[in-house]
């Protein structure tokens, strides 16, 4: 009864990040981002010297919830044409359209090369589509990203939340951690929240993988993780390594 709620006080927050399917505006401004935003963006040169960074929100989230780390990052080196973010919407009933995410997001990720010419990109990903994106690495390989990072992903499931797909030992995550949970041949940087109390029940070091760099952010929950200025600089460092 507690966690539902939790839930029914939170749907106020997730409400504020609706938005509409990126797909269609990449690389243009709109909800989210991808590219120049505003007049004074359309003038910044098209210069590409970073692998571009793919955003991708958790679960009921949107591209809004990283306007933070858009702005840190556009002062720490990074052009407006390096950043983007995916809308994932708000569906994740079960593996299948965990399996249909990942095929949209290697859409995105293939338009997100064309735009900036590059090979690869750099993931970071939040919450329960961290999932996605392991799906999508398991799926289509390692080849077209350098580097990722999940936080808060509930790799090895979570009890919190209301869908099925992340609960410990769904078939999703046994697929995910079969044969081995080690994403191979990739640098991995995983991030839990010192203060997340969505991952209980002997369930707290979920989000961190073997073979993986993993870290805590000591004074982040689950939600505020991706707005502190110490996790944005631990994905720099990661990224900088």
């Amino acid at each position: 009864m507690k966690r539902i709620i939790r839930f029914i006080l939170l749907l106020p927050i997730f409400t504020l990040f609706a938005c509409g399917n990126e797909m269609s505006r990449l690389p243009f401004a709109g909800k989210g981002f991808g590219g120049p935003q505003n007049q004074n963006e359309n003038k910044i040169p098209k210069r590409i010297t970073n692998d571009p960074i793919v955003f991708v929100h958790g679960f009921l989230g949107s591209t809004d919830v990283w306007s933070g780390a858009r702005k840190f990052f556009l002062t720490n080196g990074y052009n407006v044409h390096e950043l983007f973010a995916i809308d994932m919407g708000s569906s994740y009933e079960n593996s299948a359209r965990i399996k249909k995410l990942s095929e949209q997001l290697k859409d995105f990720i293939d338009k997100v090369l064309e735009y900036t010419g590059r090979n690869k990109v750099m993931i970071v990903s939040h919450s329960g589509n961290g999932l996605t994106v392991r799906k999508y690495l398991k799926t289509y390989g390692i080849d077209k990203v350098s580097k990722c990072v999940l936080i808060v992903s509930p790799n090895k499931g979570m009890t919190f939340g209301i869908f099925n797909v992340i609960k410990p030992n769904s078939p999703l995550i046994r697929e995910l951690n079969t044969p081995t949970e080690e994403i191979s041949g990739l640098k991995v940087l995983c991030i839990r929240g010192g203060k997340d109390t969505y991952f209980d029940r002997g369930y707290q070091m979920s989000p961190f993988l073997k073979g993986a760099t993993n870290i805590t952010i000591h004074d982040a929950d689950h939600l505020n993780i991706i707005q502190n200025n110490d996790t944005f600089k631990a994905i720099l460092k990661f990224i900088n390594a």
